[in-house]
């Protein structure tokens, strides 16, 4: 089985890393690599997240802006993220199942899903809806 895993909207290994979540995250990739599986994360990192890839038991790393220029504004680099199911067609397509690590970082997945007629499993992460009182969470945010 071939397993694609989309991470949260701008979201990369090295702010895994330095937030100190990337050792708990890849314990579930590395038991079901273990059974034969094949792993492959979809970034949004650049060619840092790409070096990584040698630390990580196996697991392959296709950062988005490893060959693209990442945009400095929030509003363009949201448009440009609904691009990545083009960039990465290939490797969507031959997948055998694509997951969603957040809800949240889900668009591009869901994108992929509706267009490559993929399975799509969707990890909730931290929720939303429930979560936005007190968060002063925008509407836009919450619209999505």
């Amino acid at each position: 089985m071939k397993l694609l895993v989309f991470f949260s909207n701008n979201m990369s290994l090295e702010d895994w890393s330095k937030s100190g979540i990337l050792s708990r995250e890849l314990k579930f990739y590395n038991e079901i690599i273990k059974k034969g599986a094949e792993v492959t994360f979809i970034t949004y990192g650049d060619q840092n997240d790409k070096k990584m890839e040698k630390e990580l038991g196996g697991i392959k790393v296709k950062p988005y802006y490893e060959k693209i220029y990442k945009p400095k504004n929030k509003y363009i680099r949201f448009i440009v993220n609904l691009f990545l199911p083009f960039f990465f067609k290939k490797l969507i397509k031959s997948s055998d199942l694509l997951k969603a690590n957040q809800v949240w970082g889900a668009l591009s997945a869901v994108l992929a899903m509706k267009i490559y007629k993929k399975p799509l499993l969707v990890r909730v992460g931290w929720d939303l809806s429930i979560n936005e009182e007190g968060w002063n969470i925008k509407k836009f945010k919450r619209f999505f």
